[in-house]
Formats: structure tokens, C-alpha cells, sequence
């Protein structure tokens, strides 16, 4: 079986050089999810990658070139960007369906899986249109519910789940949202989370709590910030995102603890989630947000090494009940709890669940193990 991975997820190194030269970064929303999947196909599995690269406003620049690259057996291909209005998601398309022909070009006879970030309305057009043009079979990633993405309009995102029912296999994050794009029951995979063991570390000289993530006020950063000035621990919350950052440079302001890194490279992230004292998830608990979406953030949290601050999930918190710091449904009171909580802990009691939490999530989750996983859902499609 040979994969061909339809994506905007490039190499991390990639994405930050793609950031470097333009005017308006691109969101890193998904990006390293995406990552850690495609490698989990490469364990058992060929890989090419089309990736059309995710610049954030048109003309930003104008044009990009195709350009491909190999990294650890994983063939990635970065489609040729003609970045302007009305043209663009055109010539995506048009580009990606060439390119498909020329990839599943076998001379050993082997068959051709389609994967694709299902979210993304342009990738699933080219998925669509390449499947009937070479007659192939389509497997969908869906990530998340469209209504809960960021700016999303409710016609536009009942369209959008309409338009994820018709692939003809499903690697959905949670039973609800198989429920919501695989109304036909067809053969799925549910795939809470991917996560890596890392080995970096920051410099940062002193002992601090982490958040990196959306800086949207609906994610919890205003109210974990909230929560932490309200103690006098003589320790720094760092905040690293990408969005609306406003409040945050208002608290750095009136809290010397409190610092601000901007968006990060997926590499500078790691070491600053390694070298914490605690990770915090602040997302609020809710509802929709517990059935359709898991934190992205958590499972690599997990994995840093140091231990994981997180509110309440139906999945994710009877899962790990013991194997992180339960901060409630994400009130300043809630957060403000949970950070005293893990202050008032032995240092022997943190390096235990920082060690727990990790060995449990990579023996489920790790790259390897996700391997296993699809490899064993897709022999069992033949």
C-alpha cells in the first residue's frame, strides 16, 4: 500500500522558514499533528506528501514555486502557489490532481490510499476530483467540528459536514464526530491524539509554568493568567500563541511574572514544555468542546517530561484521572486551585507524575504505536 497524504502541514523547519518571510504568519493550528500522522503512516507504509503551504493573506507573497523534499523516507511536495483571490484554490487543485497521477504511478502493482485533512475545504475538492479521475480510495481525517473552528459561520459549516460524509474511510478524533461525517457507518479509525518523546531543553533561568496555544479569549488564556496573578508564587507563567494578544501584553505589563513569547517554532515549544515546571491546558470544559475536540495541546504536554495542568474532558480526564492536574471546568477559581494544588507538591510527587504520564501516552499514542494502529485498520479494509 503506498500513501499519498493531502495536507497544508509542512516540515516543521519548513513552516518556520515559511513564516520568516512573510507579513502575516501563518496559523500553526494542526500543523504538527498532521506531522506526527504522516509519520505514523511511514512506519509501515510508502508516503508522499502534497502539501499546499498555508500563507495567511494573498499576495504574501505573490507566488511559490514547487518545491519537494525527502526527510526520513517521506517524499513531501510542496505544490507551486499562484497567491491570488480567486485563482489560487483553482490552481491548487488543478496542480495537486496532475501531481496525484504522477505519484501513483506503481511499477509494483501496489494499491494507493488517499489521506486527507478533511477540515480543509481546498483539500477536500483535490481529494475528491483525484479519486474519480485515478479511481482511488479516500481516507478522511476530521479533526474537529467546522462549527468550532475560529470565525466559523454556521451555513458554511453545515455545508462543510456535509461535504466530509462522502469519503469512503474515517480517521475522526472522537466517536461524536465519526457520528457527525460517517452517518453511512462506514470503516473508521478513532485517533484521540499522536505524541513523541523529545529530548530539548530551554535556558530559560527561572522556574516557570507554560502555555502555548490560540490566544483567543475562549481557549482559557485570559483566565489562567487571571488565576495565576492572583498567587504570589515566585514563579513566571510564560505565554507562547499565535492570535489576539492584546490582554496578554497588558498583564506583562502589570505583572513582571507574567512574559510573552509570541508564536514559537515547534522546537523552541518543545524545549519550553520540557523544561517547565507544569503545562497548563486552560481550555474551558464544554459540552460541544468535549464531544467533537481533544486539547491538541494535551497528549504533547503528556510526553514533555514535566507534568500536565489541564480542565476537565469526558475522554481525557477518567483516562488519566491520576496522571495530571485536574483544574476543573477552567474558572479563574478552578485554575487558581489547581495551581496551588501542584505548588503544595513534594518535588518527588511531580518528577512521579511528570514520569507516569509519559511512559502511559507514549505506549498508547507514541508514533509507533498509532503505526501499529493504522497498519492493522487498513489491512483490515482489504
Amino acid at each position: 500500500m503506498k500513501i499519498i497524504y493531502l495536507t497544508n502541514s509542512m516540515l516543521p523547519e519548513d513552516f518556520d522558514q515559511l513564516n520568516e518571510h512573510v507579513n502575516r504568519k501563518a496559523n500553526p493550528s494542526n500543523q504538527n499533528f498532521h506531522h506526527r500522522l504522516i509519520r505514523a503512516f511511514a512506519v509501515n507504509y510508502s508516503v508522499s506528501v502534497i502539501c499546499y503551504r498555508p500563507l495567511a493573506a494573498y499576495n504574501d507573497p505573490a507566488y511559490l514555486p514547487y518545491e519537494w523534499k525527502k526527510k526520513s523516507k517521506i517524499y513531501y511536495h510542496y505544490l507551486p502557489i499562484h497567491n491570488k483571490k480567486f485563482i489560487k484554490q483553482t490552481k491548487i487543485v488543478e496542480d495537486g490532481i496532475k501531481l496525484v497521477g504522477e505519484l501513483i504511478f506503481n511499477p509494483n502493482g501496489e494499491d494507493t490510499l488517499l489521506v486527507v485533512d478533511a477540515i480543509n475545504a481546498t483539500l477536500r475538492r483535490l481529494a475528491k476530483k483525484s479519486a474519480k479521475k485515478y479511481r482511488l480510495k479516500t481516507l478522511a481525517v476530521v479533526t474537529d467540528h467546522p462549527l468550532l473552528l475560529s470565525g466559523a459561520k454556521k451555513r458554511h459549516a453545515n455545508a462543510s459536514v456535509k461535504d466530509m460524509q462522502s469519503f469512503d474511510y474515517y480517521l475522526p478524533l472522537t466517536n461524536a464526530l465519526d457520528v457527525l461525517v460517517n452517518p453511512h457507518h462506514k470503516p473508521h479509525l478513532n485517533l484521540p491524539g499522536i505524541a513523541e518523546e523529545r529530548s530539548a531543553f530551554s535556558t530559560y533561568q527561572r522556574p516557570y509554568m507554560f502555555f502555548a496555544g490560540a490566544l483567543h479569549e475562549r481557549y482559557g488564556v485570559h483566565t489562567l493568567i487571571n488565576a495565576f496573578t492572583s498567587t504570589t508564587y515566585d514563579v513566571d507563567l510564560i505565554i507562547a500563541g499565535h492570535g489576539p494578544d492584546h490582554f496578554i501584553k497588558e498583564a506583562v505589563n502589570k505583572d513582571h511574572r507574567v512574559k510573552f513569547v509570541g508564536q514559537l517554532s515547534q522546537l523552541d515549544t518543545f524545549k519550553y514544555e520540557a523544561s517547565a515546571l507544569i503545562n497548563i491546558n486552560p481550555r474551558p470544559s464544554d459540552k460541544m468542546l468535549n464531544a467533537y475536540s481533544i486539547p491538541s495541546k494535551f497528549f504533547e504536554y503528556m510526553t514533555s517530561g514535566a507534568p500536565t495542568m489541564s480542565t476537565e474532558h469526558d475522554f481525557l480526564t477518567p483516562k488519566y484521572a491520576k496522571l495530571a492536574i485536574w483544574a476543573g471546568r477552567g474558572s479563574i477559581s478552578d485554575l487558581r486551585t489547581a495551581i496551588v494544588q501542584f505548588m503544595n507538591m513534594t518535588m518527588a510527587g511531580k518528577d512521579r507524575l511528570a514520569k507516569k504520564s509519559k511512559e502511559a501516552v507514549l505506549a498508547e499514542f507514541g508514533i509507533e504505536a498509532i503505526g501499529a494502529s493504522l497498519c492493522q485498520f487498513i489491512n483490515s479494509l482489504k
